[in-house]
């Protein structure tokens, strides 16, 4: 019997695994090419200025901007591309990032002469270093290094006040952006859209360099995080006040002094009897309450008062 014909349909549904193909949100003018470039985006692995591992960046077209480019993957999850279903569910984000933060390992390394840029950006593994002589800008370079020369030919050397200073104005620029944004910046970041509570009014500015430093720092060398928060000089945080307000009190608070909890509820039906008018029956007993009635509760202490201090008693 001759097998049937899978239809359009199935055909439609079924997860294409040989296109290369992804989902990608960049700016527009990462990806679009103008007439006066010669090559498309491209990507290419350089160094992070943390780890110095090889992370993937975007070049624009005319290699004028740079773009960190993450991944968001999430499981089980996948796209419908057009009559097509896509396996894989991950989204790639590029985002721009400033070309001085990776510049900053190879300024450092360079720090004892002045070179030009072609001689500071040079990295035998990775190459593609090279292509960040064009995102960087010479007023971009003259905010973290000295330079000497003239129209013609420029060369750079770090020079560290000036570095902090930039790496301080980077600071309170993404904290204005923060406080401006009414971005949650407490403990466990959340979307203020699923805050039960009211917005965080003692939220301070400390808070908010506090949390864009531990942004700028993401992308700063071991030294050069600890060099930062030196100049910050922020108060540490005190941990009492890091317990998120949203969240009840771990132990139960008595309401006045000398009240009694309600864990012998033995008691509350005692009270609750005693209310009943006479000729009335009380409402119906569970078994557990039945058999707790007909106790012999004489000489008998409620658990509450094992959790009690006690009188103390004064000596003569």
């Amino acid at each position: 019997m001759p097998k049937a014909r899978a239809s359009k349909s199935a055909k439609a549904n079924k997860p294409n695994k040989d296109v290369n193909q992804w989902i990608m949100l960049a700016p527009d003018d990462a990806l679009s090419s103008t007439p006066e470039s010669e090559s498309p985006p491209l990507f290419a692995k350089i160094p992070h200025p943390r780890t110095g591992k090889g992370v993937q960046l975007l070049f624009s077209s005319d290699e004028k901007s740079v773009c960190e480019v993450a991944k968001f993957k999430d499981e089980p999850r996948s796209w419908f591309i057009d009559d097509t279903v896509h396996e894989d569910g991950s989204m790639v984000i590029a985002t721009p990032i400033d070309s001085v933060f990776l510049c900053l390992p190879y300024l450092e390394k360079c720090s004892s002469q002045f070179r030009t840029l072609d001689q500071i950006l040079i990295d035998s593994k990775f190459p593609s270093v090279g292509k960040l002589t064009n995102c960087i800008t010479h007023e971009s370079l003259t905010s973290v290094c000295d330079c000497k020369g003239d129209d013609d030919l420029h060369v750079y050397r770090i020079n560290e006040d000036k570095t902090m200073a930039w790496l301080k104005t980077k600071v309170e620029c993404v904290a204005d952006y923060l406080a401006t944004s009414d971005i949650n910046v407490s403990k466990g970041s959340q979307s203020a859209t699923f805050v039960r509570s009211r917005k965080h009014s003692d939220v301070t500015r400390e808070d908010h360099l506090r949390y864009s430093s531990g942004m700028i720092c993401d992308y700063l060398s071991l030294s050069w995080e600890e060099k930062l928060k030196k100049a910050l000089n922020l108060p540490e945080k005190d941990k009492e006040k890091e317990v998120s307000d949203e969240e009840p009190p771990s132990k139960r608070v008595k309401l006045e002094e000398g009240s009694e909890t309600v864990e012998d509820y033995s008691k509350e039906y005692e009270k609750l009897k005693s209310k009943i008018p006479a000729g009335k029956t009380p409402g119906k007993m569970t078994a557990g309450q039945r058999a707790l009635s007909k106790v012999d509760k004489t000489g008998m202490k409620s658990i509450s008062s094992f959790f009690g201090g006690g009188k103390k008693t004064s000596k003569k």
